[in-house]
């Protein structure tokens, strides 16, 4: 398990604000760089997403681990998924809610964030993906 240290923001602050590239191919590299943003954001019990760049790896990469909220009002975190080279196509059900970034621990605030997407790009194997978001918290 290879956890990596999360950039913070001021200090990384040009580094955060670099421009990230198209991954060209899934290789090994690019398969392990998944894995390391999994288990990053896996070991942070509050995270439900994470981009390479929050790692200083500026590619196109995003691990999001959706959950639900529990009758207890306990959020529950759902799978970790990769997207590689996403791209929104659709968004809708735009909805205030409350939000923080591990690259700025113990700051939140209200956003306004879509409860519907849907995105294009390419699974931790290099296949093509289009997968449908909604109704998550």
């Amino acid at each position: 398990m290879a956890v990596r240290k999360i950039l913070l923001y001021p200090e990384y602050k040009t580094a955060l604000r670099k421009k990230s590239t198209h991954v060209t191919t899934v290789n090994k590299h690019v398969k392990t760089m998944i894995m390391d943003l999994k288990d990053t954001l896996e070991a942070h019990s509050d995270g439900v997403g994470l981009a390479a760049p929050q790692i200083n790896v500026h590619k196109r990469i995003v691990i999001v681990r959706l959950g639900t909220t529990k009758p207890d009002k306990e959020w529950e975190p759902g799978p970790s998924v990769a997207l590689v080279n996403p791209e929104i196509i659709a968004a809708r059900e735009f909805r205030k809610d409350f939000d923080g970034c591990l690259s700025f621990p113990g700051l939140y605030g209200e956003t306004i964030r879509p409860h519907y997407l849907q995105v294009t790009g390419f699974d931790e194997h290099g296949r093509p993906l289009k997968q449908t978001f909604e109704n998550f918290n």
